[in-house]
């Protein structure tokens, strides 16, 4: 579950890969590195098919001939396309040990899978030497001096060479249907999912990237929920506070009632941060209430109110919609120039219509589903006003302390259904 003062703890425990183009995205990494085989080679070997200086990665052409020998580029693969996504620039998501960027004086990546390299070969890159055939360089662990970056991400896959190399026995009707997938086709990527028997086309790329994204991303998203409550629960401290303002030493008589209600809107804007995406929402919310006021100098009451907030994450359209129903009690302090105040507030809260959505190759996916929560408050003010009693204007420096905590039930998708999920 979500549970926090003012901070939402998330754990999240993925191994992933690289990158091209660098986007403005939340990023809580500070690097991206890679493991793996050919289906996250970022280009470790020269291309011989390819322009001059061109690296080899096991994926299609970029067309519109798709075949070797054409001069044309290789597309990108989901190592390079997710890391792009994530912000890294193309230099920390290159090949770690390419023979081609480092005679053009370019700098190793940390993109240590290799083309063909098997289980053993890939555990080799990391606590020994990476060798691909062209360049041999000291492995991961060694050259950080045997030290992991403990706020990267690393992404670690293989064993398919295995099987390929002979290592381990395969069906052969397994193969012979690998067979029929890569040769019965044009060779147009954005209509294939596999380039060969083996390796994605640029279509099944961004299909595995998209995937991957969508997990890496969730986290940054669900924070949201929380922040919605906060502003709900601001908003309603806001309302009071204006309603004890608008009545400053004018209270009703002692033993007498004096109602409150009103109603208003509301427009949030939440920044993306290095852990949470960006949003915009909007609300309305309706505030009933009174206060009694006990004698000279204290006033109490009772406030309910009620907000209904939409909220939609910028970065790919997810909505989330919450019902918050608010109780608050409060006690009022005025004696010549002090002035005092403090309220205690609970609240549900009813997320009933949760809606994450995300990229999958061409299509968009979303992801529905609705949780509860709660949350508590306290929130008090001490403060002295200079002006003169009577003033029509009023300076009144003060100190306050407030507390707040929301807890927001945990978030899971179901397996059974891709599109389908619910929160618990």
């Amino acid at each position: 579950m979500f549970t926090g003062t003012r901070f939402l703890p998330f754990a999240v425990a993925v191994l992933s890969l690289a990158c091209t183009e660098a986007s403005a995205m939340p990023n809580p990494y500070s690097n991206f590195v890679v493991f793996g085989d050919s289906l996250n080679d970022a280009g470790q070997l020269n291309d011989t098919g390819g322009p001059a200086g061109a690296t080899q990665r096991f994926t299609n052409r970029t067309g519109p001939v798709y075949s070797d020998g054409s001069g044309e580029f290789r597309s990108f693969n989901s190592t390079q396309l997710l890391g792009g996504r994530l912000g890294f620039r193309a230099d920390q998501t290159a090949a770690s040990t390419s023979a081609a960027r480092t005679s053009q004086g370019l700098p190793d990546g940390d993109t240590w899978a290799v083309g063909g390299y098997r289980t053993d070969q890939i555990l080799d890159s990391i606590t020994t030497v990476s060798a691909t055939g062209e360049r041999t360089r000291t492995g991961y662990l060694p050259t950080n001096n045997f030290h992991a970056d403990p706020n990267a991400l690393y992404y670690l896959s293989g064993g398919g060479n295995d099987f390929l190399q002979g290592r381990v026995q395969s069906g052969a009707q397994a193969n012979s249907a690998a067979d029929r997938l890569a040769n019965s086709v044009s060779p147009d990527p954005s209509k294939l999912i596999y380039n060969d028997g083996v390796h994605p086309t640029e279509a099944g790329q961004k299909l595995v990237s998209d995937y991957a994204y969508s997990l890496l991303s969730a986290p940054w998203e669900l924070t949201l929920l929380p922040e919605m409550a906060y502003a709900t629960l601001r908003a309603h401290q806001d309302e009071l506070r204006n309603q004890w303002q608008s009545d400053w030493e004018t209270w009703q008589t002692v033993g007498q009632w004096r109602a409150i209600v009103a109603g208003g809107g509301q427009h949030l804007d939440v920044d993306s941060q290095s852990s949470r995406a960006s949003a915009d929402g909007s609300g309305y919310n309706l505030n009933i209430g009174g206060s009694y006021r006990l004698n000279d100098t204290w006033r109490v009451g009772v406030a309910a109110g009620f907000y209904r907030q939409n909220l939609e994450s910028c970065s790919n359209d997810s909505d989330y919609k919450l019902n918050s129903y608010l109780g608050t009690a409060f006690a009022q302090f005025q004696q010549n120039h002090w002035w005092a105040d403090a309220a205690l507030t609970g609240g549900k809260l009813d997320y009933d219509n949760l809606k994450r959505k995300f990229d999958l190759g061409a299509a968009k996916v979303a992801e529905k589903g609705d949780t509860d929560g709660h949350l508590c408050a306290f929130s008090t003010r001490l403060g002295y006003d200079i002006a003169q009693p009577g003033s029509k204007s009023h300076l009144s420096p003060f100190i306050s302390a407030d507390y707040t905590s929301v807890e927001v039930d945990g978030y899971s998708e179901k397996r059974q259904s891709f599109h389908s999920a619910e929160l618990r």
